[in-house]
């Protein structure tokens, strides 16, 4: 991740504060770079997430999330 790590500390310290996360669905192509990107944060975050991998054919896609894009 870009940016200083005072920013991640500041995310890593609401964790234990109180602080009520919504639950994270993360819906990914197994080979995007993005997502990959997206996951290393979460992970350095320690934040739990749900990752759900979504077919590149976009009517499989629309039937799993019932979003079509």
């Amino acid at each position: 991740m870009h940016g200083p790590p005072e920013k991640l500390n500041k995310y890593k310290n609401r964790k234990n504060s109180g602080f009520t996360m919504t639950k994270i669905t993360l819906y990914q192509f197994q080979e995007c770079p993005f997502c990959a990107k997206v996951r290393a944060v979460l992970h350095r975050l320690e934040l739990p997430f749900t990752a759900i991998i979504v077919p590149h054919d976009r009517k499989r896609c629309a039937d799993r999330t019932g979003h079509f894009h």
